[in-house]
C-alpha cells in the first residue's frame, strides 16, 4: 500500500473523533507561538533588497547547489529583518511553501529548542494542508504525543517528533517547493535530550538534497553554534560592510520620527555612518538617547562623543538615566533587570510592577520610566530589545566598573533567586490557602475525569480566573529556585512552608486542571528539587521532601473531614488525588490504605453507583494486583462487581466497561483459569475495538494480555504472532523508543527462547533489559522481570558467563530480601533468582551447593509463603537430589512434595487444576501431619504435567486419584511486567 493510501486511510479513522486533528494543531502551536513570525523589529521599507541579488542567494533558490544558505553577522545587524525580506520574497514564487521560524531565546529561553523548531515546522506544513482537509497528514504518533505531552511539543523527545516531521515534509514537497528559513540558530538551547548542532544540521542537510526543500539559517558566525568544521559552502556576510546602505536607511527612517531636533538630523545619520560598525542596535539605541529630554550641553555631548560599540552605548544610556532616578527608582531598576534577565518568558507588566509595588496604574509608564530604551514593551509584557541587551547586563568583565549610582550589572544565578523568591511569595499569599478555592479545583479536575471515562453530561464547574503573576508563579517556581546555587536561609525557608501549607495542594490541582489531569509538573518539580537538594552547599538544612505533596494533602483532607457537612465528597477527592499520586511517583503500596478508606467512605456516603465510588473501587482493584497473590482475590471480585454495576449504569457503549472487564480478565489469567480469562479479554477487547479503534491503547492492551494467556496455554505460534504484530505497531506509531513496544519486546523474547530461536530471543530481551534499567533501577520489577527472563535465556543457549554478570547486577542493585512485608512481589522474584543460581552453579560442577540453596530456601519459607516460582524449585530439587543419588537424597525429594495436594473436599469447583477460588489450609495456623507416600508422589506428578501445561490430564489424575491442590493460590501468577517464567526452561 502506498503512502497516499495509508494517510487516507489514518485520515478516514480520524474523521470519526473531528477533534482529533484541532487539538493536535493547538498542541504544536504552542511551539509555533514561541519560536514563529513576527517576534523582531519589522523591516524599513526599501532595505534588504540586495539580498535578493546575491550570487549565494540565487544558487540557493535556484537549487544550482542543495547545501544550506548561511546568513551570517554580528548582534544587532539585521538578520532577522533579512529572514523577513525573504518570507515575503518567496512567498511570491507559484508552487510554494515558505516555513519561517524564529528562534528567540530572549522571548522564551524554555522553549528555544530544536524540538520546538521541529514542532513549529510541522504546524506551519499542517496548517498549509488545512486548505485540503480531506489531505491534512496527522501521525497517528504525533496524537500520542499530543496526549502525553500535555505541557507542550517542546516538553517531548526530539527523536520521536523529528521523523514524523521529515515524513510530513516529504509528502508535502511532492507537489511544492518548500523553503525553510530558520532565524536565530545562534539563540537555540541544545539540551542532553537534543542531538549536538552539527548533527542537527546534518539532518537539515540531508533533508535538502534529497527532497525539494531549501533552507537558509541566519546565525552569528559562532563556529560552536554553527557545527559546521570548515564553513559553510552557501554564505552572506553582513560583517562585511554589506549593510551599510540598510544601515543609512534606517537612520534616516527613524531619527525623522524621533524626537531629534530637524536641524541635526544630518548630523546624526553622519555619525551613525561613522560609528554604528553595521549594527542596527546601536543606531536605535543612539537615536532613543538623543530624543531624551536633556540640557543643550548634554545633547551635543551624546551626539557628538557617543562612543562606538553596542555595551559602550548601553553603558553611557544607563549612566545618563541614573543621574535623573530616585534612590529607590534605581533599586527598582536593578530589581528589574534581574526580573527580566532571569524570566523563563516575558514577563506580564502586572507581575512587574506588583513586584515593584508601584502604585501607579500605568505599568508602562511607570517601567519605562526606570528602564528606558533597553525595554520592549508588547502586549503588555516585557522583555528586553535585544539578547545583546542581556548578555551586556551580564557580562561578569563588567561587574568591578558597576555601582548602584551609575551602570547597572546583573548576577544571572540572583536573578533566579529573585525569581524564585517571588513565584513562591505570590503562591504562598492567603487567598490560595483556603479549602474552599482548592476544592473547586477537585470537584474541576474530578468532573473532567467524568466526563472522559463516564460519560457525563455535566458541565465543568467554574473556577476563579488566575492572575498573569500567578500564572507565572506556578508554571516557574520550581524552575527558578532549583537554578539558585546557594539559596537564602529566607529563600529555603519560603520553599519548605509552600510544601507543606494548603496552597501546595491548590497549586497542585491548578496545575492538574490547565494539563488536562496529567502529573507532569507535579513529577518534574519533584524530580527537580530532588537534584538540587543534593547540590546545595554543606551546611545548610536539607528541603524536606520526604513527605512531598503528602503532607498538604492528608492535612487538607483532615481539614475537609472536620466540615464533611458543608461538602461530602471533598475529603474522598483530596485522598484519591493523594492516591494517584503515590501510584504516579512508584509508590503504590502507599496509595492501598488510601483507598480502602475512601472506597468505604465514598460507598457510605454516595452509593455503589457513583462515578466516584467507581473510580475509587478501580483504582483500588488495580493496586491490589501489586500486593502480591493474597490479594487477587479480593481484586477478582472487585473487578466481577464492577463489570455488573458499570453495564448497568454506562451501557455497552462505553470504554470504562471494557477497562474493567480487562481487569477481570487479567485478575482470571493471574488466579490461573485461563479460559475465563481469555473469554474476558477477548470481550474487552472487541469492545475496545468497536468504540476506540486498533490503534488506540486500550485495545492494543487487550491483544498483550491475550498473548500472555496463549503463552500461559502453551500457545506459543500464537503470541509470537500477536507480540510480533504488537511491536511493529507500536514502533511505526511511536518511534523506537517507545516504551511500551519494549515492554512486549521482553514477552517477544521470553516467547522466542521457548521456540528456540536463539539469536532474536537474545537480541530481543538483551534490547528490553538495557531499555527498562535505564528507566528504572533493577529493585523495580519493571527491570527486574525482564532481567531475570534475560537470564533465564542466557543460560537456555550456554551463556554461563553472561547470565552470571546479569547475576551479579541483581545481586548489588534489586536488594531482594525474602522476608521483606513491604515488598509482597519480592519472594517470587527472590525464589526465581536463586532457583536460576542453583542452575547456574549446577551447571558449573557446584550441584550440592546448588542443592544446599534450593534445599535451605525450602526451609525457610514458612507454608502460607509458598508460591508459584518454589513449586519448579521443588521440582528442580527432586531432579538435582536424586541425579546426586546420596544417602537420603530420594527420600528428601518425595518429601519435597508434602502438603502440595491433599484429599479432595466435598463440592469442588468445575476445574481442579485452572480452579481460581482458594483452597483450604493456606495458612500454617495448625502444623498438619506429613502427607503419606501416595499424595507425595502424586503431588509431584501433578506439578510435572502443570509444568509442562497438560491442564486437561491434570483434571483427569485429580478425579480418578480424588485429590485437589492444597493451596490454589500456589499455581497463581504473580504480577509483573510480566513475571519471568521459570516453569519452562532448561532442565538442570
Amino acid at each position: 500500500m502506498d503512502l497516499d493510501a495509508i494517510y487516507r486511510l489514518i485520515w478516514n479513522r480520524l474523521k470519526q473523533d473531528a477533534s482529533t486533528p484541532s487539538r493536535v494543531m493547538e498542541w504544536l502551536k504552542q511551539a509555533h507561538q514561541s519560536v514563529g513570525p513576527g517576534h523582531g523589529h519589522s523591516p524599513v521599507e526599501g532595505t534588504g533588497t540586495w539580498l535578493l541579488d546575491h550570487a549565494s542567494f540565487i544558487e540557493w533558490r535556484e537549487r544550482e547547489i542543495t547545501d544550506i544558505l548561511w546568513i551570517l553577522g554580528q548582534q544587532g545587524s539585521g538578520k532577522s529583518c533579512l529572514s523577513e525580506i525573504l518570507f515575503e520574497h518567496l512567498q511570491m514564487i507559484a508552487g510554494s511553501l515558505v516555513i519561517w521560524c524564529s528562534l528567540r531565546q530572549l522571548t522564551d529561553s524554555q522553549q528555544s529548542t530544536p524540538t520546538a523548531l521541529v514542532a513549529s515546522i510541522l504546524f506551519q506544513v499542517l496548517q498549509e494542508q488545512d486548505k485540503f482537509a480531506d489531505q491534512r497528514i496527522i501521525d497517528p504518533g504525533l496524537c500520542n504525543l499530543a496526549k502525553t505531552c500535555t505541557q507542550g511539543p517542546y516538553n517531548c523527545s526530539f527523536k520521536k517528533l523529528w521523523p514524523i516531521c521529515v515524513e510530513a515534509l516529504k509528502i508535502a514537497a511532492r507537489d511544492q517547493r518548500i523553503f525553510l528559513l530558520i532565524d536565530g540558530w545562534d539563540e537555540c538551547r541544545f539540551t542532553s535530550g537534543d542531538p549536538e548542532p552539527s548533527e542537527f544540521l546534518r539532518y537539515l542537510k540531508d533533508l535538502s538534497s534529497s527532497t525539494d526543500i531549501s533552507t537558509a539559517i541566519f546565525s552569528r558566525p559562532n563556529p560552536n553554534n554553527l557545527g559546521l568544521g570548515s564553513g559553510p559552502l552557501l554564505r552572506v556576510d553582513l560583517d562585511q560592510g554589506l549593510n551599510s546602505r540598510d544601515i543609512r536607511q534606517f537612520a534616516l527612517h527613524e531619527v525623522h520620527r524621533s524626537e531629534i531636533p530637524p536641524e541635526y538630523h544630518a548630523e546624526t545619520i553622519r555619525q551613525i555612518e561613522e560609528k554604528a560598525g553595521g549594527s542596527f542596535l546601536w543606531a536605535r539605541a543612539f537615536i532613543e538617547h538623543l530624543g531624551e529630554p536633556c540640557e543643550r550641553e548634554v545633547f551635543f555631548e551624546r551626539l557628538h562623543h557617543s562612543p562606538p560599540g553596542f555595551g559602550k552605548i548601553c553603558d553611557q544610556v544607563v549612566r545618563n538615566q541614573s543621574t535623573q532616578l530616585s534612590q529607590q527608582q534605581r533599586v527598582s531598576r536593578q530589581v528589574l533587570f534581574e526580573l527580566i534577565c532571569g524570566a523563563a518568558e516575558p514577563l506580564a507588566l502586572e507581575m512587574i510592577c506588583r513586584i515593584l509595588r508601584f502604585g501607579d496604574f500605568d505599568y508602562s509608564r511607570s517601567v519605562t520610566k526606570i528602564a528606558g530604551p533597553l525595554i520592549l514593551l508588547k502586549d503588555e509584557r516585557a522583555t528586553l530589545t535585544h539578547l545583546a541587551v542581556k548578555e551586556w547586563l551580564t557580562d561578569s568583565s563588567r561587574a568591578p566598573l558597576c555601582s548602584p549610582d551609575g551602570t547597572v550589572f546583573v548576577d544571572p544565578s540572583r536573578c533566579h533567586e529573585r525569581l524564585a523568591e517571588e513565584c513562591i511569595r505570590i503562591l504562598l499569599e492567603p487567598e490560595y490557602g483556603s479549602k474552599w478555592r482548592t476544592g473547586q479545583y477537585l470537584h474541576r479536575n474530578f468532573a473532567r475525569y467524568a466526563k472522559l471515562h463516564f460519560g457525563s453530561d455535566n458541565p465543568l464547574p467554574d473556577v476563579q480566573p488566575e492572575t498573569t503573576s500567578f500564572q507565572y508563579a506556578a508554571k516557574y517556581w520550581a524552575y527558578h529556585l532549583t537554578r539558585v546555587p546557594d539559596p537564602s536561609q529566607t529563600l529555603r525557608e519560603l520553599a519548605e512552608n509552600f510544601l507543606h501549607v494548603n496552597q501546595f495542594a491548590y497549586w497542585s490541582e491548578y496545575s492538574l486542571d490547565r494539563d488536562n489531569n496529567d502529573f507532569h509538573v507535579i513529577r518534574v518539580a519533584y524530580s527537580m528539587l530532588l537534584a538540587w537538594v543534593k547540590t546545595v552547599p554543606d551546611g545548610q538544612p536539607i528541603l524536606g521532601l520526604s513527605d512531598y505533596y503528602s503532607y498538604s494533602y492528608t492535612q487538607l483532607s483532615q481539614e475537609y473531614k472536620e466540615s464533611a457537612s458543608e461538602d461530602r465528597e471533598l475529603q474522598w477527592l483530596t485522598n484519591m488525588s493523594l492516591a494517584r499520586f503515590f501510584i504516579d511517583f512508584g509508590t503504590a503500596l502507599k496509595a492501598i490504605p488510601v483507598l480502602d478508606e475512601t472506597v468505604t467512605g465514598l460507598t457510605n456516603d454516595l452509593g455503589n453507583l457513583n462515578p466516584l465510588t467507581m473510580k475509587a473501587r478501580t483504582d483500588r482493584a488495580t493496586l491490589y494486583f501489586q500486593q502480591g497473590i493474597k490479594k487477587l482475590r479480593e481484586a477478582y471480585d472487585d473487578f466481577a462487581q464492577l463489570t455488573r454495576i458499570q453495564q448497568e449504569v454506562l451501557g455497552l457503549d462505553n470504554p470504562e466497561l471494557y477497562k474493567t472487564i480487562l481487569g477481570l480478565g487479567a485478575a482470571e489469567y493471574f488466579m490461573n483459569s485461563y479460559s475465563k480469562a481469555f473469554d474476558s479479554i477477548d470481550r474487552a477487547g472487541k469492545g475496545a475495538l468497536r468504540l476506540c479503534g486498533p490503534d488506540s491503547v486500550q485495545y492494543m492492551n487487550t491483544e498483550l494480555w491475550i498473548s500472555y494467556v496463549l503463552v500461559g496455554t502453551g500457545k506459543l505460534d500464537e503470541a509470537l504472532t500477536k507480540l510480533s504484530k504488537l511491536v511493529e505497531k507500536r514502533r511505526r506509531m511511536y518511534g523506537p523508543d517507545d516504551g511500551y513496544a519494549f515492554q512486549v519486546l521482553s514477552s517477544l523474547g521470553d516467547v522466542k527462547r521457548k521456540l528456540g530461536q536463539q539469536t532474536e530471543s537474545l537480541d530481543n530481551l538483551r534490547d528490553a533489559v538495557a531499555f527498562m534499567r535505564n528507566m528504572f533501577h533493577l529493585g523495580a520489577i519493571w527491570s527486574l522481570d525482564p532481567a531475570i527472563s534475560y537470564m533465564i535465556a542466557l543460560r537456555d543457549f550456554g551463556k554461563r558467563k553472561e547470565a552470571l554478570d546479569l547475576l551479579g547486577d541483581i545481586d548489588k542493585e534489586a536488594g531482594l530480601d525474602p522476608n521483606s512485608d513491604e515488598r509482597p512481589l519480592m519472594h517470587y522474584r527472590y525464589c526465581q533468582v536463586n532457583h536460576v543460581r542453583a542452575l547456574l552453579l549446577s551447571d558449573g560442577g557446584r550441584r550440592d551447593e546448588a542443592i544446599t540453596l534450593l534445599q535451605g530456601i525450602l526451609i525457610n519459607t514458612d507454608r502460607g509463603r509458598y508460591n508459584r516460582a518454589l513449586m519448579w524449585i521443588i521440582l528442580d530439587l527432586a531432579v538435582l537430589l536424586r541425579r546426586r543419588d546420596k544417602k537420603g537424597d530420594w527420600k528428601q525429594a518425595e518429601a519435597n512434595f508434602d502438603h502440595i495436594v491433599k484429599v479432595k473436599q466435598p463440592a469442588l469447583g468445575t476445574s481442579a487444576a485452572l480452579y481460581p477460588d482458594r483452597g483450604l489450609g493456606c495458612e500454617d495456623d495448625d502444623e498438619p501431619e506429613p502427607d503419606p507416600p501416595r499424595l507425595l508422589r502424586l503431588a509431584e506428578q501433578a506439578l510435572v504435567l502443570v509444568r509442562g501445561r497438560k491442564f486437561q490430564e491434570v483434571d483427569e489424575l485429580f478425579r480418578r486419584e480424588k485429590i485437589e491442590w492444597f493451596c490454589s493460590e500456589d499455581l497463581w501468577i504473580s504480577f509483573g511486567s510480566p513475571a519471568a517464567d521459570t516453569a519452562w526452561m532448561k532442565s538442570p
